[in-house]
């Protein structure tokens, strides 16, 4: 667990704006290894980040992934929008 509070801590350091609506519901479980390779485009619409601008991106699945990565190369830090509802996904089944 140690391994993703510092990754939580370096996605929401103390002296970001958006770290208040971060939550650390991402980091609770470690991710699964995928062999998937991304082709992850330049967001060249985007205006040039300057750490005080947000920018809403509502698109549905893998292309709001890949999308919010291409911000995230352009300087703007992710913030997605999750639920905090966990659902077990491996027995023993009641």
């Amino acid at each position: 667990m140690n391994e993703n509070y510092n990754t939580y801590r370096i996605w929401a350091p103390d002296d970001a704006l958006w770290t208040q609506w971060t939550k650390p519901v991402l980091f609770s479980r470690t991710p699964l290894p995928s062999r998937a390779s991304l082709s992850i485009s330049t967001a060249e619409w985007a205006p040039v980040a300057d750490y005080r601008t947000a920018l809403i991106v509502d698109m549905p699945g893998e292309s709001g992934v890949l999308e919010g990565l291409a911000l995230s190369q352009a300087g703007y830090p992710p913030y997605p929008f999750t639920t905090a509802y966990m659902v077990q996904t491996r027995g023993p089944w009641p």
